[in-house]
């Protein structure tokens, strides 16, 4: 009795397999469109006829030349227990359907061993696709024909169904035009940005004057120095904001340049200094200060008094060096000196890695021990999408899913 029982459970297991076939995967699904690019139908398990399928290719290929809407039917015999609706959500966006600057994509997914259809649907298809009118087109063309196994005929009803309802003159001029709207869109943007960043630069202008009045008493140093923090957070700004921002960076530049380089008289007798070029001013400079003007981690002025002798030295920092203070003589003459792997991470284990820092003026140097995490193994997942191909082959055009269409059952 025993063997009666096994031999009728095999017998099912083994029918179950030739009627359902494989149950597919998001990357085993096979995109036809990939090897001809009038080819719109996957219909590995043959659920639908040979002239079903030419039928919907000519269909669909029309539909696309007249609205430029990219539509994907996929009829499998199984994808295991997987949802229908997220299976689809997942392959629209693994092909890509729909054109990139339109996300004007429809996907039709029919699972036979689930007994389910569902429409998934790009952004720029739910005005004229909304979920409301992808159930009706379901339940009235292509149901009842399921019901009674005419897959042919039902999946033909239901596109015909969609071609009329994307090829009506309505909806012809409301596919094309999105890409006129988008750079409508556009426009808007770029205007409010420009309004923004007059507002922003006025702003600054504000703060700056402020600033530049507030200092007036001081010297020519701690004018420039009140200034140069500004010009700092300008050049990051002109990036963002380049039409105005860009012209308070030069203006401010060359005021900084005047503080430099402005005449100034000697605190002890009163006369005139001048300021010593490069190579004259490092007799006057400490070895640390010789140091980081060769580092040009800092720069140094340097003012001499003809009448008394009389010197008087200025620091200036670049905030853009590799240089930091030494924690040893404190000159800005610290750096990574090497960085280098003492123990290799793997896919296993952590490593360990060794920083060497060291000061170009006394030579201290400081090592720092870090760990280097592991080696992550990662498996690829390659998508599909780019342009569209031409006669012998190509690929969906990088549309999104919007979310939307309606699930059916019969």
């Amino acid at each position: 009795m025993k063997r009666i029982y096994f031999s009728i459970l095999s017998f099912f297991l083994f029918s179950t397999t030739l009627l359902f076939g494989t149950e597919y995967t998001i990357e085993t699904v096979p995109n036809v469109h990939l090897q001809n690019a009038k080819a719109f139908v996957s219909n590995p398990d043959a659920i639908l006829s040979p002239s079903a399928e030419q039928q919907i290719n000519l269909l669909l290929d029309s539909l696309q030349t007249k609205t430029s809407a990219e539509v994907a039917v996929v009829a499998v015999n199984s994808i295991g227990d997987a949802d229908i609706k997220q299976f689809a959500t997942a392959l629209f966006e693994h092909w890509g359907i729909g054109k990139r600057e339109k996300d004007n994509g429809l996907l039709i997914l029919f699972v036979l061993d689930q007994r389910k259809i569902t429409f998934e649907t790009g952004y720029g298809l739910e005005g004229i696709l909304p979920d409301a009118i992808c159930k009706r087109i379901q339940t009235r063309y292509m149901l009842p024909e399921f019901k009674t196994e005419n897959y042919d005929k039902g999946m033909l009803q239901g596109l015909n169904a969609i071609y009329h309802r994307l090829s009506t003159p309505e909806a012809q001029d409301e596919l094309w035009v999105q890409s006129q709207t988008a750079q409508e869109d556009w426009g808007k943007v770029l205007q409010y940005y420009a309004i923004t960043s007059l507002l922003f630069s006025m702003i600054l202008l504000f703060m700056i004057r402020s600033s530049v009045k507030s200092s007036k008493t001081k010297d020519n140093y701690e004018q420039y120095r009140a200034l140069s923090g500004y010009k700092n957070t300008l050049a990051v700004l002109s990036f963002i904001f380049p039409v105005f921002v860009l012209f308070l960076y030069i203006w401010i530049s060359i005021r900084l340049k005047q503080l430099r380089n402005k005449p100034r008289k000697c605190d002890l007798c009163g006369s005139k200094m001048k300021k010593l070029n490069e190579e004259e001013d490092n007799r006057y400079l400490t070895p640390q200060e010789n140091t980081e003007e060769k580092l040009q981690s800092v720069d140094y002025d340097v003012w001499l008094c003809d009448q008394c002798g009389n010197t008087e030295v200025y620091p200036y920092e670049n905030r853009y060096t590799k240089y930091s203070s030494c924690p040893q003589c404190h000159a800005k003459a610290y750096s990574l000196d090497r960085d280098r792997i003492l123990i290799a991470p793997t896919p296993f284990s952590t490593g360990t890695g060794e920083k060497i820092y060291h000061c170009a003026h006394c030579n201290f140097q400081k090592k720092s021990t870090y760990i280097i995490p592991m080696i992550i193994v990662a498996s690829g997942n390659n998508r599909r999408g780019g342009g569209f191909g031409g006669f012998s082959g190509g690929s969906f055009g990088g549309g999104r899913s919007g979310g939307g269409g309606a699930t059916s059952g019969w």
